[in-house]
């Protein structure tokens, strides 16, 4: 009896306090992202936003929103309605002031919430989705009709982890009933095609309807993630983010082999692969750990392939820079569009339009990739190559002949055998006399002609790797230092076959002009094509007897065909490039140079992160970006239930 007059007494008191507090929820202060921001986004951002100031006059960036326009009028003057100017031009009747311009006026509720907003001081919040994530308090099903959970309900009996209580919630305000629990035959058909997208079969049915266990759809959710269907299940969604495809794009469409980046994407969902791994590999597979060779794990290099999903034009007149830039800006807005739902393709010619990032940091974010080693040639080099057969021998022969005569240059021979990186592509050659471009990418050569590669580095070189073809019998390639008729660094017989020919040159230091010249008189029509060339280390152990042997193993590795993917590698040194802005994003008007970085509104990059395509990753999967969970779990959530932000792509300020 004592215990009911107590709980009474508390069911009394709580409800006097909800009634006296009841009051000023009618009287909130106004939430400038739920109230104001949609309205700003709705009546204003199109003339005084990212892309267009009409006046001066912007409403993207707090600063801005205090400064005067062109008129000299404040636009909000925090605390006084009255006297700010974009009050006023609402509510004039002189058409050429008033606001918004050529278009229906606001409507009186919203007229109410602006003046409210700025006469509380104009407060100015972070978007929601640019916020920290924490966690949230869970509901408490506790209501004045169960006395506050002290008595059992069917709404707490309905809900079985912390989500079904956020769900309940919900239901409660909005006056919606909950479902009541699906019969075991709809219940692992829908499990079923959720997890692995394919129904059931007849036994599963049964056994599960069999099972009366309390574990029972626990085990079977287990055997269904278990299933070598899950990771082909799930790894569809994520290849339809990846731009997955096995052809090159544009108008040729020509083959490519991508299926290993395919196999790697299944093999991580099936292996539960935890997502901040399943991001850093993709986006710097190569940047991460090495083995005992000094080269990257098989396994991150393949993953890399997310970003050489990128397309490449092979069609005739197409100019390979242009489409290696569209590949890098590619790679930009694909990033952010899968890890950070925000549309960042229109920052590549103007500031955003509802979101303060400004148009440089569109190129600071793109510098991160812009040293990737893929240059829109016709072979997509650079490429993961895998020996099978005699050549794996060779390189096993080649790999102990290194260990032998100099080990330390084993991390560089073996990255150049399995991605043909550094060197320098033909298309890069400043043509000369009897020279042209050949399949778009390649350096086409006669008789008498001649061409200069700009600036090669030769200190420590000491053999030249240069890939050619030809049909001409006897041509001779002759390469000078500085000038045309500059000291002679090398001299080679070309074969009239494909091959790669492996030759000494002088030594020399510092950077140099090399210049190059055919003598092919027994057919000096013919055209010798060049592929690259690649300025290296002699190999070691010259004065050995099997020497010759181990060139000729060399030559015979990098020309023969061998499976291979294209994979991301990271250009360093001589091979790095300057990032600069690019005047409304044209590719040809360049402007500031930029350094790597990620946007003022989600920075700064941690201290301690390196600023390449591995600190990106790293920053994009930490506990300080607020968007990559956010995101991520909403694509997932989608993909079972429909997405919490209505487009998965925006997260922005528009998104709701």
């Amino acid at each position: 009896m004592n215990r009911i007059i107590g709980i009474s007494v508390g069911v009394i008191f709580l409800s006097t306090i909800a009634l006296t507090i009841l009051p000023t929820w009618f009287s909130k202060p106004v939430d400038y992202n739920a109230d104001v921001k949609p309205i700003l986004n709705k009546h204003c951002m199109s003339c005084h936003g990212g892309v267009k100031k009409a006046g001066d006059v912007s409403f993207l960036f707090e600063h801005e929103l205090v400064k005067p326009g062109k008129s000299g009028r404040i636009p909000v003057v925090r605390g006084d309605a009255e006297a700010s100017e974009m009050i006023r031009r609402i509510l004039t009747d002189d058409p050429e002031e008033k606001m918004p311009k050529n278009a229906p006026s606001l409507n009186p509720d919203e007229i109410a919430i602006l003046k409210q907003w700025i006469n509380e001081g104009a407060a100015w919040e972070t978007h929601w989705a640019y916020r920290r994530i924490e966690k949230p308090d869970v509901p408490s099903l506790g209501a004045v009709s169960n006395l506050f959970g002290l008595l059992p309900s069917k709404a707490q009996k309905w809900a079985n982890n912390e989500i079904d209580k956020f769900i309940l919630q919900k239901l409660t305000e909005q006056g919606l009933p909950f479902s009541p629990e699906a019969s075991r035959a709809t219940l692992i058909r829908r499990v079923s095609l959720d997890l692995t997208g394919l129904p059931p079969t007849e036994k599963q049915v049964h056994d599960f309807e069999q099972d009366t266990s309390e574990r029972a759809y626990e085990t079977l959710v287990d055997q269904l993630l278990a299933s070598p269907a899950y990771g082909e299940r799930w790894a569809a969604m994520w290849m339809d983010l990846a731009r997955y495809a096995d052809t090159k794009g544009y108008e040729s469409d020509g083959g490519r082999t991508m299926w290993p980046y395919r196999d790697y994407v299944i093999k991580s969902f099936n292996q539960d692969k935890p997502f901040d791994r399943f991001t850093i590999e993709q986006l710097a597979g190569d940047l991460l750990g090495k083995n005992n060779e000094g080269f990257p794990l098989e396994e991150n290099l393949i993953a890399t392939g997310f970003h050489r999903n990128t397309m490449t034009n092979n069609e005739g007149g197409t100019n390979d820079e242009e489409f290696r830039v569209a590949a890098q800006i590619d790679r930009v807005n694909t990033t952010w569009e899968v890890w950070q739902g925000t549309t960042f393709n229109c920052i590549q010619c103007h500031s955003h339009p509802y979101d303060p990032i400004p148009h440089d940091d569109y190129y600071k974010y793109m510098a991160f990739f812009n040293n990737s080693r893929d240059e829109d040639v016709w072979d997509e080099w650079p490429k993961l190559r895998f020996y099978k057969g005699a050549d794996s021998a060779r390189v096993a022969r080649l790999k102990q002949w290194i260990r032998k005569y100099d080990p330390a240059q084993l991390p560089e021979k073996t990255q150049f055998i399995r991605v043909l990186e550094p060197k320098i592509n033909a298309h890069n050659f400043i043509q000369g006399d009897a020279s042209t471009s050949l399949l778009i990418s390649y350096y086409g050569i006669k008789d008498k002609g001649n061409a200069r590669i700009s600036q090669v580095n030769l200190t420590n070189a000491g053999s030249v790797v240069v890939r050619l073809t030809t049909k001409a019998p006897n041509a001779i390639l002759t390469l000078h230092l500085d000038r045309l008729d500059g000291p002679v660094l090398t001299t080679v017989r070309v074969p009239a076959r494909d091959t790669v020919l492996v030759a000494p040159i002088s030594p020399a230091t510092g950077k140099h002009d090399v210049f190059l010249s055919l003598k092919s008189t027994t057919s000096p029509q013919e055209w010798v094509r060049i592929d690259w060339v690649s300025f290296q280390k002699m190999l070691p152990g010259s004065d050995q007897p099997d020497y010759t042997r181990i060139l000729s193993d060399y030559s015979t590795i990098l020309t023969r065909p061998a499976e291979s993917i294209p994979v991301i590698w990271e250009g360093k040194g001589d091979f790095a490039r300057k990032t600069h802005v690019f005047i409304r994003g044209n590719w040809m008007v360049k402007g500031a140079e930029v350094k790597p970085d990620v946007p003022t509104l989600l920075g700064p990059l941690p201290p301690g992160l390196p600023r390449n395509r591995l600190g990106l990753a790293q920053w994009l999967v930490s506990r300080e970006n607020p968007l990559t969970g956010r995101v991520i779990v909403n694509r997932f959530w989608e993909q079972l239930f429909g997405g919490h932000c209505r487009n998965a792509g925006r997260f922005w300020f528009t998104g709701r």
